[in-house]
């Protein structure tokens, strides 16, 4: 698999490591930057012109580039089942140089925002995709400042996983605080701490504890398996 990338009147020959050469050919066009390192393409397939629309995300340091490719580890195996849901597409990692130094390119899907859905509504598909990710057995890190959070049609997908680490989340379930399951440190820190700002208690105070709540999602509880429950309601189907 391999990618033709014109980028400034220049064009530059990169190769997929992951699959057999030849298998595949893209030909792609620079449209414009977006950020430092992310870029507008438009691309095809050998012998089409660049019509559809696609991000690059691009490395150059030594350091970047190991980055990058574990990006990449990240989309092709723990978010593959929730590629194009809650994550973007993953089209592939591409190695090549350009003016002499070596270059690395990601392509995904990019992600174009449709018709206005509520706050309320937002806020939820926020909250969904976020539980699908830790599901997948991901801890983003870097969820609460919204940056990572954009809009595909209607729905809500999350973006650049450069800094997520592996994670075990049982239940993957935000909804352990008071009056719902006890104190909220028996919860994932990352989805607890997004539930108050997306979730159903987002701005307001959390209410206190229900004398005698029993908390189902903890694991010495035998309700334990009725969290379990809420796992299928966020994974794809």
């Amino acid at each position: 698999m391999s990618l033709t990338l014109v980028w400034d009147g220049q064009t530059h020959l990169f190769e997929s490591r992951a699959h057999p050469r030849g298998s595949v050919h893209h030909n792609a066009l620079v449209v414009k930057r977006l950020q430092k390192h992310i870029h507008l393409l438009l691309i095809g397939i050998l012998g089409a012109e660049p019509s559809g629309s696609a991000i690059l995300k691009i490395a150059r340091e030594a350091d970047e580039i190991s980055a990058l490719e574990q990006e990449a580890v990240i989309y092709a195996n723990q978010l593959k089942s929730i590629q194009g849901k809650y994550v973007p597409e993953f089209y592939g990692i591409y190695h090549g140089e350009v003016m002499g130094s070596p270059v690395a390119c990601m392509l995904l899907e990019y992600c174009t925002p449709g018709a206005r859905i509520s706050p309320d509504e937002r806020n939820r598909k926020i909250m969904l995709a976020a539980c699908a990710v830790h599901a997948a057995g991901l801890m983003h890190c870097e969820l609460l400042s919204g940056h990572n959070l954009v809009m595909s049609g209607k729905d809500i997908k999350i973006v650049d996983f450069s800094g997520a680490v592996p994670h075990r989340c049982y239940g993957a379930t935000p909804t352990l605080h008071p009056g719902r399951g006890g104190d909220s440190s028996q919860g994932c820190r990352e989805l607890v701490a997004l539930e108050r700002v997306y979730g159903v208690f987002s701005g307001a105070a959390f209410p206190a504890a229900s004398p005698g709540f029993v908390n189902p999602f903890a694991e010495e509880n035998v309700l334990y398996v009725l969290a379990r429950r809420v796992v299928g309601m966020v994974m794809p189907q």
